[in-house]
């Protein structure tokens, strides 16, 4: 009988929690203070003076959510 490998219970929290924390950054722009979300067209056009940020690290900075893609203030 053969025996079947089974990630562990911690393995798999983690490997979820990774995926929910690349969810919560955001592209905010150094120049003009705009955030927007990852899949926006403006932050995919922004390569030079974008960098990923929290919302809570936005906040700090008193970032502008972008009118086009509406993301959390």
């Amino acid at each position: 009988m053969k025996h079947i490998y089974k990630p562990p219970l911690l393995f798999l929290i983690l490997l979820f929690a990774g995926f929910n924390l690349q969810q919560d950054t955001y592209k905010y722009n150094v120049t003009n203070g705009k955030y927007h979300y990852n899949s926006c067209r403006w932050a995919r056009e922004c390569t030079k003076n974008c960098i990923s940020l929290t919302l809570k690290e936005i906040r700090e900075r008193g970032g502008i959510p972008c009118k086009v893609c509406k993301p959390p203030k």
